[in-house]
């Protein structure tokens, strides 16, 4: 059998390699792929991608995510939150903050104010799309995996 009779006729494939970035996420779809699987698999990419996409631009996104992690305990849940958003994102202190997150490079303040605000709309419970997360609770069999994270001495 060759290469292509192996390969599925549906799949999902998202590869990026750039300088110490490398990402590879592989799907096979088959006839008992439901389409919930596959969503879940695209919400993962697009999470990875996103934050890419800032690291890449030269923002720093540790630092827009521990601002923004200060600032949503001020700001309160739900549709509180949402009133306050517009209001604190424009600060005189954010603006410092989000200057810095990007080398004070101004023609990066514009997408690091937009990270700041999609970590926020995260923090504050009202993400501006679905995440692996919510969908692992509304799709038990779907499981979240865990990153490689530490591993111990032998």
């Amino acid at each position: 059998m060759s290469d292509t009779e192996d390969m599925p006729k549906e799949f999902v494939i998202f590869e990026m390699r750039y300088r110490d970035i490398l990402v590879l996420k592989k799907m096979r779809i088959t006839e008992d792929t439901t389409p919930e699987e596959v969503a879940f698999m695209l919400s993962g990419i697009k999470n990875t991608s996103i934050n890419s996409t800032y690291r890449t631009s030269g923002i720093d996104t540790r630092k827009l995510d521990e601002l923004a992690n200060r600032l949503s305990k001020r700001i309160g849940r739900g549709g509180k939150a949402l009133e306050s958003l517009d209001r604190i994102v424009y600060d005189g202190d954010v603006e410092r903050e989000l200057l810095e997150a990007c080398n004070n490079d101004k023609s990066n303040s514009g997408a690091a104010r937009a990270y700041l605000i999609i970590s926020l709309l995260k923090r504050v419970n009202m993400p501006p799309f679905i995440t692996q997360e919510q969908m692992a609770k509304i799709y038990p069999k779907l499981k979240v995996s865990k990153g490689m994270g530490r591993k111990a001495k032998a």
